[in-house]
């Protein structure tokens, strides 16, 4: 594995560098060409991804053909919802540019609630914290509509 940086921006959640360095040690660093999808709509998923580098879209198919949904930069986590539910990704992810990504394998946050149970607790809090908030914007849309 390569060094892990100083500071990683998805990671800010972590505080310290010293504790990023520690959560960084069960990711996994993955190279993403511009044009290439990191994951697919459909697929079962085993990975959640914080992005270190780049810029990343997530598109759905449709009638129409591909929408984009949302696009993502430096510093975001994607993949949480299927990652933990087990349930199939809703969308596929597509490089913009060239991007850096880490990568963190169900495996691996096995491991990590083993053998550092205080980094395991606060990314689980991190990602509540996340869903909840996504949830409050989707219901707050849902109201514009009625």
């Amino acid at each position: 594995m390569e060094r892990a940086p100083d500071t990683v921006a998805p990671l800010a959640f972590l505080g310290s560098p010293d504790i990023q360095k520690a959560f960084l040690e069960y990711c996994e660093l993955r190279q993403i060409e511009r044009g290439a999808q990191l994951c697919a709509e459909l697929e079962i998923s085993d990975e959640i991804f914080f992005i270190a580098k780049g810029s990343l879209e997530v598109v759905k198919a449709s009638a129409a053909g591909t929408v984009r949904l949302a696009k993502l930069h430096q510093g975001a986590m994607v993949g949480e919802l299927a990652f933990y539910t087990g349930d199939a990704r809703t969308a596929s992810i597509v490089a913009v540019t060239d991007a850096e990504v880490y990568v963190l394998h169900k495996a691996s946050l096995a491991r990590l609630r083993t053998e550092r149970p205080d980094l395991a607790v606060t990314f689980d809090h991190m990602v509540i914290r996340k869903v909840s908030h996504a949830l409050t914007r989707t219901n707050k849309l849902i109201a514009m509509y009625r």
